[in-house]
């Protein structure tokens, strides 16, 4: 009987652990969910241990850059890393930039 009550509450801790590290963190799901829905079309994001990962297209500059600012600002996300490209890689100039970071300052963490 003691064996038994043991092997059960031994494949029980060993189902529980394996389902624990196969299942996504919520937090990362609800950051993923949150991220995506402010993204332009043809910009994916998946998020694994808090790390926003961006595939696919921009457009441009700017939308890369405010992709990545509300990435940041997402609870749960610790860093960002962009691996989609940008279609017209024309460079942003200054006056853009401080409105892109005034509207970033502005902006409330996304929770």
């Amino acid at each position: 009987m003691k064996k038994l009550i043991y092997l059960l509450v031994s494949v029980t801790a060993i189902s529980l652990f394996l389902f624990a590290c196969t299942s996504p963190n919520k937090l990362d799901t609800k950051a993923q969910e949150t991220i995506a829905e402010s993204l332009p079309p043809g910009v994916e994001v998946t998020v694994e241990d808090g790390v926003a990962t961006f595939t696919g297209q921009f457009e441009n500059e700017v939308d890369r850059i405010v992709a990545e600012n509300a990435a940041r600002k997402t609870k749960g996300i610790r860093s960002v890393e962009n691996n989609a490209t940008v279609l017209d890689d024309t460079p942003v100039d200054s006056a853009t930039m401080d409105s892109i970071e005034a509207d970033t300052m502005a902006v409330e963490p996304v929770e």
